[in-house]
């Protein structure tokens, strides 16, 4: 059998993760799996499919992501056995990670950034959420979160970059950021097309 090949009578497990800004698959980028608690190594294979040789199909198995510029994330994967006995499409787990305050967003794109904090301090995970008309008069929504990782020299906490299609350019965009325990904060601007748009929003703890 040829190095990388997959060997029938076993069970594996197939997951895809795909870049969920552009919708094209991760290829060749560091990720990190940890296969039901234990560090994991699948086998890499192009279009951003990765084996899970050898585990049991006994129960589904929970991987934990991690992969730089993304938001961490877990999937439930289920094992197969091959020879398949139903359409390869239906077996493959796909997972989209989410972009993080660390991606790299291509040249052009509308952001808004900014930090979230409380108190002078940053808040992980606050939701931002932004919502707008389009030029046909359709609402539209796009959210992310602060970030919670510590970013070398420099921390990135608290932080979140959210692209915007440039149908919201020029256009009034509504923003809440929401965190558990605190008053919602409410913005509105008005962002330039390919261009970024700073603004930083302070929660205020809820009083018991």
């Amino acid at each position: 059998m040829k190095r990388g090949a997959l060997a029938s009578g076993t069970s594996k497990a197939i997951l895809q993760l795909r870049d969920g800004f552009s919708g094209e698959a991760i290829d060749g980028a560091s990720v990190n799996f940890r296969l039901d608690g234990a560090s994991f190594e699948p086998l890499q294979k192009g279009g951003g499919f990765y084996i899970f040789l050898h585990v049991s199909d006994v129960a589904p198995h929970e991987v934990d992501i991690t992969c730089h510029g993304f938001f961490d994330a877990q999937v439930t994967l289920t094992a197969v056995s091959l020879p398949l006995t139903e359409p390869l499409a239906q077996v493959i787990a796909r997972c989209d990670l989410e972009p993080s305050a660390l991606y790299a967003y291509p040249p052009g794109t509308t952001i808004v950034r900014g930090q979230v904090t409380s108190s002078g301090k940053p808040v992980a995970d606050a939701e931002v959420f932004a919502c707008f008309a389009d030029r046909l008069g359709a609402w539209q929504w796009r959210k992310t979160r602060s970030s919670g990782h510590e970013c070398g020299a420099g921390s990135c906490r608290g932080h979140y970059v959210l692209a915007l299609p440039h149908a919201a350019a020029s256009a009034k965009v509504n923003l809440r950021f929401t965190k558990d325990g605190h008053a919602s904060y409410f913005d509105r601007i008005t962002p330039t097309r390919a261009m970024t748009t700073t603004v930083s929003a302070d929660l205020q703890p809820e009083m018991a």
